[in-house]
């Protein structure tokens, strides 16, 4: 056992001197390799004509020709006297008394702009049912629906499909003076009708 040992312990003490060895070289070169500037290399990207396509002589270029002008006829008639025409005068309208144009847009009437069809309840259509409901609704300012309330109807089963129909519609409000108005108490009847 102690035959295996003996060899390792020469090749063990060589490699630990040489990186010993190894070691301190670096630390007396060390100092050198940081203060010492690298050598660098530098890369031509600019690449130069050479000097047999270079022109030295001066370029010489041909003079336009001027332009043809149009043959001039003579006046007969600047021996004569010349006459003067005095310069018309335009006469300006009187300003209007009103400081803004009033081009209609100031008033305007309640305008139906998106109509919303109901849905038709399936449980109503499978059993063939039709009808109608009249409701009652207010525009407000920005033109959606709000205080919708039933005022008849034929079944329970249109109401709610009624009710969404109207919420979901869209109007130009009224405009008085310029302002949006809301308007109140609009009555609309939907009906449900079957296809034959």
């Amino acid at each position: 056992m102690n035959t295996r040992y003996a060899p390792s312990a020469p090749l063990g003490l060589l490699i630990t001197s040489g990186l010993l060895l190894l070691m301190q070289t670096l630390i007396i070169t060390g100092p050198e390799a940081y203060t010492k500037p690298r050598q660098r290399m530098e890369l031509g990207w600019v690449s130069e004509r050479p000097p047999e396509f270079i022109i030295d002589e001066p370029q010489t270029f041909d003079k336009p020709e001027p332009p043809k002008q149009p043959p001039r006829h003579e006046n007969r008639w600047e021996a004569e006297e010349s006459i003067t025409v005095p310069e018309p005068t335009v006469q300006l309208p009187p300003e209007p008394a009103f400081e803004a144009a009033d081009f209609g847009q100031n008033n305007g009437p309640l305008v139906d702009v998106m109509y919303v069809r109901p849905v038709y309840p399936a449980d109503a259509a499978a059993r063939g049912l039709e009808g109608f409901v009249t409701l009652r609704f207010d525009v407000m300012e920005m033109g959606t629906v709000t205080n919708v309330t039933i005022l008849e109807s034929t079944h329970r089963v249109f109401e709610k499909p009624a009710r969404e129909a109207a919420l979901r519609s869209r109007f130009r409000p009224q405009v008085v003076d310029g302002v949006a108005i809301a308007t109140t108490g609009i009555v609309r009847r939907y009906r449900f009708e079957l296809d034959d």
